[in-house]
This record gives C-alpha cells, structure tokens and sequence, in this order.
C-alpha cells in the first residue's frame, strides 16, 4: 500500500465514518473534498467506487478538470461548476463533490469539509488501513494511533508528507518485522527528520498508550534533530560548510567508509532538503554515528543586532517593517554603549515579539535601560528605579512625572 492508496483509504473511511452520523430524515447530506490535489481526489474516489455499499448511498460528482487522466469513471464525473451541485437534486441519501478553488469557499458553506485537516485530525483513518494484515495485536495498532495523534499535533505536516509517514511504517512492519515503535522511528525520513529505528524503543509497554509521552518524543526530534539537516543549529545559527567538513574529518574514523561519500556529498550540498539531505536521513543516526558529524559544532556568539534579526527572521517573520529592518541594519555599524531614542522605540515596539526568546529580551532591556536592579521586594525596587531616573535627570529643571505599564497582567506573567 503507497501513500496514494493510504490517502483514498483515509479520505473513504472519513467519510464512511460521518455518513454512519446521518439520520434517517436528514435530507440529502453533501460532502467536499476540500482543496486537495487530483490524484489526491482520484485515489480517494477510487476507493469509494470499489465499495458497492458506498454506490448506492453516495452520489459522487468530481470536476473533471480535477481528475482528468486519473481514470475514473465517466459516471463519478461532471462538467458542472462546483457551486452547482449546492442545491443540485440528488438521488441518494448523500452527494460528495471535490474543489480546489478558494473563491467558491463562500457559496458551499453549507457543504461538510472533507480536507487535508480533517483527514490527518483522524489517525484511525491512517492506522486501520495501514495495519490491515500485517497481524500486529490490538496493543501495537492503539499504539501507533496514539502516536498518530501525537506527531499530528506538534506540527502542520503536509497531507503527503504524513501518508508517506504512514506507508513507510507498514513498510518496516511488513518487510523487516520491525516493531511499531521501531518501524516508526526508522520511516522518520518522510518527515525530514534523520532515521534513528531505536529512537522510541526506550517507551514502557504503558508509555506507548500515552500520547503526551510521544508527543515530547517528537518535540525533541523537531527541535534538536531537524534544523540540522538544514545546516542549521538549534536556535536558528547557520552552520557553515567548513564548520561541517572540519568536524567530519575530527570523526571520520568513527563512521564506515562507505558512508563518508554521503555525508560529503551533503555538506557540499547548498541549505535545504534536497536529494544530498535525504540520502544523508537514510542513514541511522545513532547506529551509523551520523550524529557525530554535528555534536562537536559550537554555537557563534552573535551579536544584538544579529541575533534580533535571526530570531524575527526564523520566529516573527512578518513583523519587522521596513524601517524596522532599515534600523537594525544601521544598528550593527555602532556602538551599542549607549542606548538612544530609536532603541527605545524599537524594544518598545516589539516588547511582546521578544517576549518569545527570554534571553534575548533580557539583552535588549539591560541595552535599552541598563543593568538591572536586583531585588527580593517590588515596591522596594519601583523605588530605587525612580530614585536612578531622578539621578540622570541631573539639573534639568522640567515636569516630572512617571508613567509605568506593564504587559504582564496575570500573577503567573509576574512570577515568570
């Protein structure tokens, strides 16, 4: 079964699921394939019409412009707009019509949304289908839910990338009698993450029910092991080629000769996940010592500017205007000594985007406001911040007044 097979199993077993939900004066039920490509649709289709129970419950009215070439049926197939068949009569106790188009969203909102989301919200779609004679006990198959379930919920992963996920579980379930937990571990290339078939294997038999536990797993994939294979380190830091190619040499005794074409391959290759990338994945990260051509990488010491601009690069990047970006780039050629007028108004600005990166929201207020005063009592430390803002007034012989807000408003922001 290829992941094209495992999307039509999915999708009909989605639908399936919702038409047991009708009732018997419900009308006529309309469903959408919503926004998915056309094998995609095909394959689903295909499955639907290879099901006689499903004939005669469900008309099915594909656009062709969708499914051309994909062999279907002329009768699963309409020339008719979408928008169409809102109110189109219907024969059958209920009509399933696909779309690709955002602008005809509006007119069919009163059509169930069968789409990549609500297709990977349900990993008994996946699951059941991909365990189907592979004889594995119920345990395993509940196990490899729950994991679905995990993975589905730390990240938005393409439909594609997670069906290929699926299919090359069964694939190591099936070929090589690897266990779910291994097998999951060893078809983690499909999610451009670096094979490691022991990496779940430390699970208790009662871990394996328990989504959170995956869920952490998965986590700690994402956030240690991926930017890697992107060339860069954890916290977004690009990793040079020659960083790559002088710690390869300091390990290359400890990796079998064979593989060093792949792994030099790689590190000549440009940033990105590309065939160089994916052969490097193939290759089992702690068997293989793979990861030992990155564990000696040490981390650069950026400086402010730098690190402001990666972290609203890789974390908000939408958030910087123009100016923004014109004012860090001036901020990188001077001193940062002293803070001035447009520091304060950029920290100000952004207070809250910085706010997702402690550390660096400390360094821009300790730039921006100087040292901290370190205290145990609040109302002790508002005072001594008064009395340095009295101080650096000097002379000046002006108005004074004080203005203090404050974006943590709950105890828990205070006590953070």
């Amino acid at each position: 079964m290829n992941a094209l097979d495992l999307i039509g199993a999915a999708g009909a077993a989605a639908l399936e699921e919702r038409l047991q939900g009708l009732g018997s004066d419900s009308g006529t039920a309309r469903f959408m394939l919503d926004r998915l490509t056309g094998p995609q649709v095909a394959a689903i289709v295909r499955q639907l019409v290879s099901d006689p129970s499903i004939q005669s419950r469900v008309k099915i009215a594909v656009p062709r412009a969708l499914v051309d070439g994909q062999g279907l049926p002329e009768t699963v197939i309409t020339d008719e707009r979408t928008v169409a068949w809102r109110h189109a009569e219907c024969d059958r106790p209920a009509l399933l019509i696909a779309n690709t188009d955002d602008d005809q969203g509006a007119s069919l909102h009163d059509v169930t949304l069968i789409g990549a989301k609500e297709l990977k919200d349900g990993a008994a779609f996946w699951v059941l289908p991909a365990s189907d004679g592979l004889g594995l006990p119920q345990e395993h198959v509940d196990a490899w839910q729950v994991a679905l379930k995990a993975l589905s919920s730390v990240d938005e992963w393409p439909l594609a990338q997670l069906s290929n996920y699926v299919s090359m579980t069964r694939e190591a379930v099936e070929g090589m009698s690897l266990p779910v937990a291994d097998a999951l571990g060893w078809a983690l290339p499909a999610l451009q993450l670096p094979r490691d078939t022991g990496y779940f294997r430390s699970q208790r038999p009662k871990d394996l029910q328990q989504q959170s536990r995956w869920r952490r797993l998965y986590d700690k994939l994402i956030a240690d092991r991926r930017p890697l294979l992107s060339k860069q380190r954890p916290n977004r830091q690009l990793i040079e080629a020659e960083e790559l190619r002088d710690q390869f040499e300091t390990v290359r005794d400890e990796i079998a000769a064979e593989l060093h074409p792949t792994i030099e391959a790689f590190i000549a290759s440009p940033a990105g996940w590309r065939e160089e990338t994916e052969r490097l994945a193939e290759l089992e990260w702690e068997q293989d010592n793979i990861l030992l051509v990155f564990s000696g990488l040490r981390l650069k010491k950026l400086k402010l500017p730098e690190e402001t601009v990666q972290f609203f690069d890789y974390e908000r990047p939408d958030r910087l205007s123009d100016a923004d970006k014109a004012y860090l780039s001036d901020l990188k050629g001077r001193s940062l000594k002293e803070a001035r007028e447009d520091d304060r108004e950029f920290f100000e600005a952004h207070r809250e985007d910085l706010a997702a990166n402690r550390q660096l929201r400390a360094k821009w207020e300790k730039f921006v406001y100087g040292r901290p005063i370190e205290c145990t009592d609040f109302l002790d430390g508002l005072v001594r911040s008064i009395e340095r803002l009295f101080a650096q007034l000097g002379n000046f012989k002006v108005p004074r007044r004080i203005d203090i807000r404050s974006s943590r408003r709950t105890k828990t922001q205070w006590l953070d």
